[in-house]
């Protein structure tokens, strides 16, 4: 295992064969006995679109997208949502990951936090990034696609999205997982939901049918 310290950004990550490590040494003009200043290096994604919906016990959920800005994929994403009073004190604080295993380059994945005793009000809030690392993409099929996927509403206020996901791969897809978000009409996140199709095993040049029901935050 790798880390820094907690209060250098926490980053754990099992090593693998073949992973480059680069290890920094002190250079001919670096002066004896001097600790170096550690500079944590920012990771590479933002968190983005949050909304907040409380519940009827009293808790409060925190939705949003963690965005990947690297040129990799990533994973053992994980990210912290803080409430803060008029004077930046934190009142409740909450760490989460995101709904996806996997966030791919340029890609986004949601999550949903609950602060299960969330404070009466709070004046602002702070989103911070905790850990993320480069993906084994070994431990993922990709070839997947979503087709013909269509949203509508329903009674009750639950909101429902069907489809079809083809396997355009060149092998069986097992374990296939989908992620549905759903977005208000100014891009906050409103609903957040991970399920399984109606197979999650798609033969290669298969497809199988979804049809998944949410509910959104905001109501119908």
């Amino acid at each position: 295992l790798i880390g820094l310290a907690p209060d250098a950004g926490t980053l754990w990550a099992d090593l693998r064969v073949g992973q480059e490590l680069i290890i920094p040494t002190v250079g001919d003009d670096g002066v004896t006995g001097v600790e170096p200043t550690v500079t944590p290096t920012p990771l590479p994604y933002t968190i983005e679109n949050i909304f907040f919906a409380k519940t009827p016990l009293g808790g409060l959920w925190c939705f949003g997208e963690v965005v990947n800005r690297a040129t990799l994929p990533l994973e053992g994403v994980t990210l912290a949502i803080s409430l803060l009073d008029h004077d930046d004190q934190v009142l409740s604080r909450v760490q989460g990951a995101p709904v996806a295993d996997l966030v791919e380059a340029n890609g986004r994945a949601p999550f949903a936090l609950l602060f299960a005793s969330a404070p009466a009000s709070f004046a602002s809030y702070l989103a911070e990034p905790l850990t993320a690392m480069p993906a084994y993409l070994g431990s993922y099929y990709r070839d997947l696609e979503v087709q013909t996927a269509e949203g509508s509403g329903s009674n009750f206020g639950i909101y429902q999205v069907s489809g079809q996901v083809f396997n355009v791969g060149p092998e069986d897809a097992v374990q296939v997982t989908l992620v549905i978000t759903l977005y208000d009409a100014v891009g906050r996140v409103m609903g957040v939901r991970r399920a399984e199709p109606e197979h999650n095993v798609i033969p290669r040049g298969g497809h199988t049918d979804f049809e998944i029901d949410l509910v959104p935050a905001s109501g119908p």
